[in-house]
This record gives structure tokens, C-alpha cells and sequence, in this order.
């Protein structure tokens, strides 16, 4: 509950209201907030305002807003911030992925930077301050208004899901849209600023340019969204999006390949700590002195190894006669692993190994990756 107002309290049992039945071409619009007050004072002065062209729906809670939006078809949603149990910017972000398509606004007692920010990034169109008197109220209608009648974009409006970074900004820039894409992952949010099909600047955390760049095609999951596109204050990005996208996608595979080479070191140096299998004593002939024998300890001979992620995806590959079979192997580990896990409570299996007198075979699963490791002991 927010703000000051002035008006005579008037509570309502239900917290979805409406008003008679719906006339044809009205624009649905619902909004959400706790203070029951606020919203019995504006559902009529709302509809008045828009002179019929608007059914107002009001929900006092997420939950009853949830209900609605499932139920019904809406065209504008408009959030209170703070409310409890979930507040709006929360139920923001569940609503735009529900329903990208809705058209969201949002509204606070005091809006300042973060409250903007925060709100735009989890889908919001519009940010408003909360009316205290009548011309705020018909600024609120006039910026609803405006934001319903807008028409949208030529073009499909949803959600892709398992689409790399790289796919989006290609798609743009095939396209020669003039657009900010705002990505949110690993805690930090990146801007990459698009005009007319070529990249001009791009940033995430304390990186731009290029580096910026990398380390947004190096994210491996997060959100995406899209801003009408204004000048940045530098340009960092001069080549052409092709270069750039080939360059920064190639120094990301490069970065994963050496963890797997790191990751392929580590266990080479856990195969070559395990003690190898003991030799039986050498016969001595009865009639000459039995001579001192010195038996050094046996470097391993690599015969194979391949690295691949816990999707069976191959990371890496020496000397393997079939690298995917064992990428397979590895997987079935790993699921073998994960049922077993419950039923011996002593911790996570990280190594399975097969010794013979000739060598061994090792797999070793950690951090989401296996290595598998054959190797000879002479």
C-alpha cells in the first residue's frame, strides 16, 4: 500500500470485480493492488474516463490476478509494486512469461532509478507514479490509453526457448533492425546496441567493446529483451557483426577447450597417482648369488582419452577409435550414478575404474563433465 489518499474506505469481500457484461471493441484492462480502497475509488473513475471503451477488472491479490489472466482474454495489466506475499515486479515476471503477448505497465508511490530499471528489464512497457489527484488520475488514463491503442510491430511476439545468443543477434541483424537487446545472466545485465543490422556497442558488468561482447555470447542461459534503440554514449564495435560473432564465438570455444584440456590434465595426474599392479619376483637361478633388482615405478601410457559434458556432448577427443561411444558410456555413468546416490548416502560418485594386468580404464565424473582415460602401464 502505497501513497497518500484521499478518499472513505469502502472494502469489498471479493477480489475480482466487474462491471456489466462486456460491449464489443471494449479493451479489457485489470488492475492489481492490495489496497482495496485504491482500487474501489479507481474503477469507476477509470471506466468514466474512457467513456465505455474500457472494462476495468480489479484483483486485490497475485493470485486472484493469476486467475483472471488465465481465464479471460486481457490487453492491459497494470502492477502494483509492493504488495505481499508476491510483489508486482515478481508477478511481472511471471505474467511476461506467461503472457508475452499482454501489454504490462506498472504502477508505485515514488519511482526512481531502480524501481524503472527493474521493472523495465522484467517486461514492463510503461513505469508510472501512482495519482493523489484528479489530473494524476487522467494522466494515468491518457498513458494507458495511449499504450493500449498502440499497434504493434509487424511480426510474431513470443518466447524461444534453448536459442543461443548468437541466433538472436544474427536473426537482428540479417533483419537490419535498429534495436537494444538487454540481457540479464550470472547476476550481471549486458546491453548490446544494434542499428540498422550492425553492431555498435556492446557491454555486460565492467566489460564493453569487444570483451563485452564475449562475455555475453559466453553466457549460457539468462533472459533477453528488447528496447527501442537510442545512441549509446561510445561506440566500441567497428567490424563487421559477422567478424565480430565469429571472433567472440571462437575465443568462447577456445576458453571451453582449455577447461577441458585442464580438466583432461587433472586426470591424467589421478591415473598416473594410482598405484599400479605389483609385479610377482623375478626366479633366481640356485647356483649364482641372487642379483639386486630395482623395479621403477611404470609411467602410463595414454592409449585414449575423450572429455564430453554431462549431455554426452564431446568436449574433447585423443587417440579414440570412436569418441561418441565412449561419450555414451560416460552418460550411462553418470544416470548409473545419480540412482545410486540415494541409496548409499556417503557422497557423490566421482571415479569408476577398471584395472587389468595390462592397464587400466578410468572415468572420472565431476563438475557437470567425465573424462575417460585408457591407458596401458608398460
Amino acid at each position: 500500500m502505497e501513497g497518500r489518499r484521499m478518499f472513505a474506505p469502502l472494502l469489498f469481500a471479493n477480489p475480482i470485480r466487474t462491471m456489466s457484461a462486456a460491449i464489443p471493441n471494449r479493451k479489457t484492462v485489470l488492475f492489481v493492488d492490495d489496497d482495496a480502497q485504491f482500487l474501489e475509488l479507481l474503477q469507476p473513475y477509470m471506466e468514466r474516463l474512457s467513456r465505455g471503451e474500457w472494462e476495468v477488472l480489479v484483483a486485490s491479490n497475485s493470485g486472484a490476478a493469476l486467475s483472471t489472466l488465465n481465464s479471460r482474454p486481457v490487453d492491459l495489466a497494470v502492477l502494483d509494486v509492493h504488495m505481499p506475499v508476491m510483489d508486482g515486479v515478481q508477478l511481472l515476471q511471471l505474467v511476461h512469461r506467461k503472457h508475452p503477448q499482454l501489454k504490462k505497465a506498472v504502477l508505485s508511490g515514488f519511482v526512481d532509478e531502480a524501481c524503472r530499471t527493474r521493472s523495465l528489464i522484467s517486461g514492463a512497457e510503461l513505469v508510472l507514479e501512482k495519482p493523489h489527484d484528479a489530473s494524476g488520475y487522467e494522466a494515468l488514463f491518457a498513458a494507458l490509453n495511449e499504450l493500449l491503442h498502440t499497434q504493434s510491430e509487424q511480426g510474431f511476439r513470443g518466447m524461444l526457448r534453448k536459442v543461443g545468443l548468437e541466433d538472436i543477434i544474427q536473426m537482428e541483424c540479417l533483419s537490419r533492425h535498429s534495436l537494444i537487446l538487454e540481457v540479464v545472466g550470472r547476476g550481471n545485465r549486458g546491453r548490446l546496441y544494434i542499428c540498422e543490422g550492425a553492431l555498435v556497442h556492446a557491454e555486460f558488468g565492467q566489460h564493453s567493446g569487444e570483451a563485452g561482447l564475449q562475455h555475453l555470447l559466453s553466457l549460457t542461459g539468462g533472459e533477453f529483451h528488447h528496447r527501442a534503440y537510442t545512441d549509446p554514449l561510445k561506440k566500441t564495435l567497428e567490424s563487421s557483426w559477422e567478424f565480430l560473432l565469429m571472433e567472440a564465438v571462437r575465443q568462447r570455444d577456445e576458453a571451453v577447450g582449455a577447461a577441458a584440456e585442464k580438466a583432461a590434465g587433472e586426470a591424467l595426474a589421478s591415473a598416473a597417482a594410482t598405484p599400479s599392479v605389483e609385479l610377482p619376483p623375478l626366479p633366481v637361478e640356485p647356483e649364482e648369488a641372487p642379483a639386486e633388482i630395482h623395479l621403477e615405478e611404470p609411467a602410463p601410457v595414454i592409449n585414449e582419452l575423450v572429455v564430453c559434458s554431462s549431455k554426452g556432448e564431446l568436449l574433447y577427443a585423443s587417440q579414440s577409435p570412436d569418441p561418441h561411444e565412449r561419450c555414451q558410456l560416460c552418460v550411462a555413468l553418470m544416470e548409473a550414478a545419480a540412482r545410486l546416490q540415494p541409496l548409499l548416502p556417503l557422497g557423490s560418485l566421482e571415479r569408476v575404474e577398471f584395472v587389468s594386468v595390462s592397464g587400466r580404464m578410468l572415468t572420472r565424473l565431476q563438475d557437470g563433465q567425465a573424462v575417460f582415460l585408457r591407458a596401458n602401464d608398460v
